[in-house]
C-alpha cells in the first residue's frame, strides 16, 4: 500500500497522478495475472511478454476510463508519461 500511495511524479498535476496510479495498477495486475499463468498452467517466464501486456493492459484502461485521451498505442509505447502530461 505505501508504495502505490508513493507511486507519483512531481512534474504531474493531481488528477495526472491518479492516472499514473492506474499504470500501476495496470502493472500489478499484469504480473498477478502471469504468475497464475507460471503456478497453474506451467507457462515460462517472459520478461519482454509481461512487459508488452502490462503496457497494453495500462493503454486500454486509460483509453477507456479517460475519455480524453488523443494518443495512440505506438505513442504510449514511446512515451506513456508524456502521453499522461497531455491529458
Amino acid at each position: 500500500m505505501e508504495h502505490f500511495q508513493n507511486f507519483k511524479l512531481c512534474e504531474l498535476n493531481d488528477i495526472q497522478n491518479i492516472i499514473w496510479k492506474g499504470v500501476w495498477i495496470a502493472i500489478v495486475w499484469t504480473v498477478w495475472n502471469y504468475a497464475n499463468k507460471i503456478i497453474f498452467n506451467q507457462g515460462k517466464v517472459d520478461v519482454h511478454e509481461i512487459f508488452c501486456i502490462a503496457q497494453l493492459n495500462a493503454w486500454v484502461w486509460l483509453t477507456h476510463k479517460v475519455f480524453a485521451t488523443i494518443f495512440f498505442y505506438s505513442n504510449w509505447v514511446l512515451c506513456p508519461k508524456l502521453c499522461i502530461k497531455n491529458l
